[in-house]
């Protein structure tokens, strides 16, 4: 009798077992399939990391609802080359897709990512031309999209001094 039920809780934990890891594999397969987002909308040059660090945010919404907007002084790109290290995202407490443009204070589009789910950001980014060495005006924008139906919500922008070496 006393072996029926030591079979028996064994049976039960190895089909126990055996559902975990199927879980976790369907878990595994589901993060990693492409995502209805991936198509994006700019040229989102650039490897998409885990990204949310201590920086300063400006609240565009109300209490309720609010979105985290990272703000920048200034940003060092390195002169004659595209690929450009960076810190920007899309801070994890949001609950809204961003689109990240940065541009030349006269208009000129150096950057525009995909979407970005909140959490995620580049470390790197390629611009869509080299710089050359001096100081520049840039614009840093934020484009804001629901994560139910994409539909835009408030965004922001700011001015930032980039400095190229």
């Amino acid at each position: 009798m006393e072996e029926k039920k030591n079979n028996s809780r064994k049976k039960v934990i190895a089909i126990l077992i055996v559902v975990i890891i199927i879980i976790v594999v369907v878990l595994l397969i589901w993060k990693a399939l492409p995502g209805e987002n991936d198509a994006g909308t700019g040229n989102g040059a650039g490897e998409v990391v885990a990204w949310d660090v201590d920086i300063d945010t400006e609240d565009t919404a109300g209490a309720t609802g609010s979105i985290q907007i990272p703000g920048y002084e200034s940003m060092i790109f390195t002169a004659g080359e595209t690929v450009q290290t960076v810190d920007i995202g899309n801070p994890a407490d949001n609950s809204c897709y961003f689109v990240i443009t940065i541009r030349l204070a006269d208009g000129t589009e150096l950057f525009q990512s995909d979407y970005l789910e909140p959490g995620q950001g580049f470390e790197t980014i390629e611009l869509t031309q080299v710089l050359e060495v001096g100081e520049y005006t840039a614009v840093i924008q934020y484009e804001c999209y629901s994560m139910e139906d994409e539909s835009a919500l408030n965004g922001a922008s700011s001015e930032f001094q980039l400095i190229v070496k």
